[in-house]
């Protein structure tokens, strides 16, 4: 604040920022909620998940909780949908370290097709209506410690009663992005200025981050501590059974291709058609319908493309290996040589951090500005000769082929570039280690 304000001026900028905030709570209270409230009723008939997350979110309008934990604290995670992938590594380290309850709130029932048998969560509920009546229940019901949100995904009705039940709030691998919807305009900032200053701690993951939320001229303590999907990934391939088709290997090299559509496929495969005295594939489409599979399946056979099926084999000694289930990717990735991430021929890229933990370079195209780590790896340069990074981005179908000419021209020293990129991404994990001790010594 003091940097932004000049001595004469604090005083009124103090009373305008809180009565906006008042502004602001009210709005969003009487006006915002229920308009969005009546959207999601008319909307719900037509929307499978949106049925079944109202369905199960009506704790606070006369449906009673099923139960209340045991005497043990409880710390409250709250995880809309995809945030439960940077929440588990936290809520592991702090069932390791602490005698505690983990109490998991979700919007969407994406989110339980993502915790596994041996999750360390204690109780899963859908999150109560966005009001304070339904959190205020909630809290009273469950008397959590803390309420821990990841990333970006802050309600201001949660925190409101969290902060008038006096329980403190920590946003964790918390990512601003310059020239985001938070920054905008100067409704956007002062909207979202009020919303981050109902958090009471923020865990970002680097010092770019850092300097943007204090930006938004956020009041509460702050720190820069890393990003806690890097253990969670490492600790999916841990856990990842091994790859249940018996690769047949030649002098090819496997490519694996994750979450691809049709549009990064229209480069790929003839890519690799080009390339097939080299490489072999293996492609997990993002969506193995019959409709997204034919196509593949087409040009396999209409350029005598060798293939089989990942659910009707049990050896892969083709050109291509199709894989027409979910759930297997991980421990396909130990399986491969190098990776083409999907998404980034389409509109945004999928998450290029699997390939990368796996130890494989990274291949994608263009479209691949929303994912950090696409961008942050091209930096890490492997080989000074044919200018390889641990992640390539390619903008074309001629590009890709020369791509991986120059991969398969470094192919003896693969190995040790497999290492270097495990090492680095090792290095990236011990975030909810910091957190968890962090939150230990500190008294909010």
């Amino acid at each position: 604040m003091d940097a932004f304000s000049p001595p004469l001026t604090r005083p009124f900028f103090f009373i305008m920022i809180g009565t906006m905030a008042k502004i602001f709570s009210f709005t969003y209270r009487y006006f915002t909620v229920p308009l969005l409230s009546v959207l999601a009723f008319l909307l719900f008939p037509f929307n499978k998940k949106l049925k079944e997350g109202l369905k199960e979110r009506n704790y606070g309008l006369g449906r009673s909780y099923p139960k209340k934990l045991n005497n043990k604290k409880t710390y409250w995670f709250h995880c809309s949908s995809g945030e439960i992938e940077y929440a588990l590594p936290l809520m592991r380290k702090l069932k390791e370290q602490k005698d505690c309850n983990i109490l998991l709130s979700w919007h969407s029932p994406s989110v339980l097709k993502l915790i596994k048998e041996n999750s360390p969560i204690d109780y899963v509920i859908a999150s109560p209506w966005e009001s304070l009546s339904s959190y205020n229940k909630f809290i009273k019901h469950f008397q959590p410690e803390r309420l821990f949100i990841a990333r970006t995904d802050l309600w201001p009705a949660m925190l409101e009663s969290a902060k008038r039940h006096n329980i403190p709030s920590i946003l964790f691998a918390a990512t601003f992005v310059e020239g985001s919807g938070r920054n905008s305009s100067f409704l956007s900032r002062n909207f979202y200025s009020w919303v981050h200053n109902l958090v009471s701690q923020i865990y970002c993951v680097t010092e770019e981050d850092k300097e943007l939320y204090l930006k938004l001229n956020y009041k509460g303590e702050i720190f820069v501590s890393g990003d806690t999907r890097y253990e969670q990934v490492i600790w999916k391939l841990q856990q990842s059974s091994s790859f249940p088709i018996k690769l047949v290997r030649d002098e090819r090299l496997i490519m694996i291709a994750g979450s691809t559509w049709p549009e990064d496929e229209n480069h790929l495969l003839p890519a690799l058609l080009k390339q097939k005295h080299s490489y072999r594939l293996i492609i997990a489409p993002h969506e193995p319908s019959d409709e997204h599979l034919m196509p593949i399946i087409a040009f396999c056979e209409n350029n005598q493309l060798s293939y089989k099926l990942f659910s009707q084999t049990h050896e892969f000694s083709e050109d291509v290996l199709i894989i027409d289930k979910v759930g297997v990717l991980a421990s396909a990735y130990d399986k491969s040589d190098l990776a083409f991430i999907g998404g980034a021929f389409k509109a945004s890229i999928h998450s290029v951090m699997e390939g990368l933990a796996a130890g494989l370079i990274c291949i994608f195209g263009p479209f691949h500005k929303n994912n950090r780590e696409a961008i942050e790896f091209q930096n890490y340069e492997l080989d000074s000769k044919t200018k390889l990074s641990m992640a390539n981005t390619v903008d074309s179908q001629e590009n890709l082929e020369q791509m991986l000419k120059s991969i398969f021209s470094a192919r003896e020293n693969l190995s040790s570039f497999k290492l270097k990129i495990k090492e680095l991404i090792q290095s990236k994990a011990g975030t909810s280690e910091k957190i968890s001790v962090a939150v230990g010594k500190t008294q909010l």
